[in-house]
């Protein structure tokens, strides 16, 4: 694709406007200084793409490495839950008798507190 598709619908016009912008005495006639300053013009805007081109290559860096930093945070969030969870379980059931978490699997009985 043509950068006339690009530009404008009417290219000579453009075409016109550029010529006009750099042709800063009106003789109609480009000399050196003239080019120079096309010249000067282009070499600035390539500088500015290329450091648009950064900043963008920068960025996406910086949106990756935030996405895998949350991703790492949440999932250890979630361990962390799960873990907290199971530290905290004081009894477990088994075979229908509620038994200690001490290992010794003995069974947890219930008496009435005595007031006096």
């Amino acid at each position: 694709m043509t950068s006339r598709h690009l530009d404008c619908d009417n290219w000579e016009d453009a075409k016109q406007s550029i010529m006009l912008k750099y042709d800063k005495n009106g003789d109609g006639k480009l000399d050196g200084s003239k080019v120079g300053d096309f010249v000067d013009e282009y070499m600035s805007t390539l500088h500015k793409q290329q450091s648009l081109a950064d900043v963008k290559n920068t960025q996406s860096k910086v949106i990756n490495i935030t996405v895998i930093l949350i991703i790492l945070l949440s999932v250890s969030n979630l361990g962390t839950a799960f873990l907290a969870a199971n530290l905290a379980k004081d009894i477990h059931i088994i075979d229908g008798r509620m038994v200690s978490n001490d290992g010794t699997k003995s069974a947890i009985t219930t008496r009435r507190s005595v007031k006096a």
